[in-house]
């Protein structure tokens, strides 16, 4: 008598689908990055606590909208969106080097809600807005007068 096909057994199967599914689903969840303008900005994922996913803003982006305030200016900027789950709702934005200005718009072209240009080359900018689950916010990055490339990470 043959022993059965290993693709047979039931829990081989379960295991394995789940293995399969925790490797599809984790690189989609993580693996984020900025959009060039508001209207192709990438969603990022709210947590109840600071997980830092790449938000880059490279040199092929352009200037698209400049809100005003916090010393922004029409240089290159990066986007991303989230939709809040709470009532209040923290942005964070550290540049592994360079001046950032982070800013958190209701919507593209819309209104400033909030935005931060307080911390030196490299140090992490913070923005705390009331917010109305189930939005949609936007967020907008720039570095400090200048086109320059700037690396970063983004926690919401």
């Amino acid at each position: 008598m043959m022993a059965p096909h290993p693709f047979r057994n039931h829990r081989f199967i379960h295991s394995f689908s789940g293995l399969a599914l925790a490797v599809i689903v984790a690189p989609c969840l993580f693996a984020q990055s900025s959009s060039n303008t508001c209207a192709t900005a990438n969603a990022f994922p709210v947590n109840t606590s600071c997980v830092p996913v790449v938000f880059n803003k490279p040199t092929t982006y352009t200037a698209t909208y400049n809100p005003g305030g916090c010393n922004s200016g029409n240089y290159d900027d990066a986007w991303g969106k989230f939709v809040a789950t709470s009532t209040l709702t923290t942005v964070q934005y550290t540049p592994t080097a360079g001046d950032a200005i982070l800013q958190v718009l209701a919507a593209c072209g819309g209104a400033l809600l909030g935005c931060s240009d307080v911390a030196a080359g490299g140090g992490t900018e913070t923005v705390t807005i009331a917010t109305v689950p189930g939005t949609t916010y936007y967020i907008r990055v720039q570095r400090y007068n200048s086109n320059t490339a700037m690396n970063g990470t983004l926690c919401v």
